[in-house]
């Protein structure tokens, strides 16, 4: 009974591990998406929005009052006197050291709106610095992605590299005992035994470019990834669409729309300012000039200025500003010409492999046959094992250009939607 409980748990072991090993899978996405949280750069989206609030309450703080504390002490070589004499009535002589400490309070009423105006423009300046990172990011992603293909291509290599030593491996046999028998010379097993060499070699090396590889997935993406791990392909459609979401191409949208809150910025400035004032103090003379004690004063007011002529300044900003925007009409309408360029690159690239993709098999079943016949060959001792060994190669060769075919398909797909910014 006990050996039969120790057989169950063996067992549930055995499964337990293997359905471990099964979910060491990860796909292209899952790594994108990680490398987009966890690359510093990301964290800059917190610090401009953290940046955005506090400048949106240094314009919200424009409107309200200002107060400034004021303190002054004076020595004047002569102060105002009244030349009249009164009989029986003393002229108060005013001090020529004078005090004051005060305080001005100052209240807009009106300014042409402009802490609206600049939160617009800190704001639209924000959205500006959040795409900019995005394109930084844009280059991380594609550098992830060529990684990321980098280690399926060598998955795929080195499987075949595996199955073709195995193949190797049994020929050996096949032609040790072709040589025991006296039908090859020794030199057949020499030239089959080096090639086994020169296999071991290859796997070593794509086995140690695959470490090499998944090492900069992790310091990118922030993933605990060991070669263990299947990378997955996500099945990509391509969809044509006219809507660009390229971050490039969005901030130089934003960029029009920051000129455009300039302009109502450069309006606000030159309209008419109405603010409220006050002043508040303690001093000597007081507002009563006749007075030579210390004495309280306050003053209330509404002032108002406007700058009703500037020498067409507020124009010429303006024309600037408009010109600048045409500037970046020209930029877009390059970009877009651009992406266009590339997306026709891309998508003869999709048309070629998938057109190669379809003549792989015919080649590899060909040069197979070709293979078993260079065997038949090699045996009746017609060819030397160099030459099959040559066959070998060729056949070996065909179906990693089938593998590579395949691969190139996917990662043009990825590339068109990555330069769509779909990706």
């Amino acid at each position: 009974m006990k050996v039969f409980s120790i057989k169950i748990i063996v067992v549930l072991l055995i499964a337990n591990s293997v359905n471990l090993y099964s979910q060491n899978e990860i796909s292209l996405k899952a790594i994108i998406d990680s490398t987009m949280k966890n690359y510093p750069i990301s964290n800059q989206a917190n610090l401009y929005n953290e940046q955005l609030t506090t400048q949106t309450k240094t314009a919200i703080n424009n409107n309200l009052p200002k107060i400034q504390l004021n303190a002054r002490a004076t020595y004047q070589n002569e102060v105002t006197e009244l030349d009249i004499k009164i009989p029986g009535f003393q002229m108060p002589e005013l001090s020529k050291d004078q005090y004051r400490l005060g305080v001005d309070i100052q209240q807009s009423i009106y300014n042409g709106n402009v802490a609206k105006a600049q939160k617009a423009l800190y704001k639209t300046q924000n959205e500006a610095s959040i795409k900019k990172m995005e394109i930084e990011l844009y280059n991380v992603k594609k550098t992830i992605i060529e990684l990321v293909f980098g280690v399926v291509f060598n998955s795929e290599q080195k499987k075949l590299l595996r199955s073709y030593q195995k193949k190797i491996n049994e020929k050996t046999n096949e032609i040790e005992a072709l040589v025991s028998n006296g039908v090859l010379l020794k030199t057949s097993l020499n030239a089959i035994n080096l090639e086994n060499i020169k296999l071991k070699q290859q796997i070593y090396e794509v086995e140690n470019d695959k470490i090499k590889l998944i090492k900069n997935i992790n310091t990118l993406s922030g993933l605990p990834i060991d070669t263990s791990y299947a990378f997955i392909i996500d099945e990509y459609s391509i969809t044509d669409t006219s809507q660009q979401q390229r971050a490039e191409y969005k901030l130089m949208e934003v960029n029009q729309i920051q000129l455009q809150q300039q302009e109502k910025l450069i309006s606000a400035k030159y309209l008419p300012n109405i603010y409220a004032f006050g002043t508040l103090g303690y001093g000597r003379p007081g507002y009563n000039m006749l007075s030579n004690n210390f004495s309280e004063y306050y003053m209330l007011g509404v002032g108002f200025n406007w700058n009703v002529w500037s020498w067409h300044e507020e124009k010429h900003e303006k024309q600037i500003l408009q010109i600048n925007s045409k500037i970046i009409d020209t930029q877009k309408e390059a970009f877009l010409k651009g992406i266009e360029i590339q997306l026709q690159n891309i998508n003869s690239e999709i048309i070629n492999e998938q057109k190669l993709i379809e003549t792989d098999d015919e080649i590899i079943n060909l040069q197979t046959e070709i293979e078993q016949t260079s065997e038949i060959l090699l045996k009746n001792g017609t060819i030397t094992t160099s030459q099959y060994i040559t066959e070998l190669q060729k056949n070996e060769e065909n179906k990693l250009n089938k593998v590579i075919h395949k691969i190139k398909l996917n990662l043009s797909k990825v590339n068109y939607l990555l330069v769509q910014g779909l990706l």
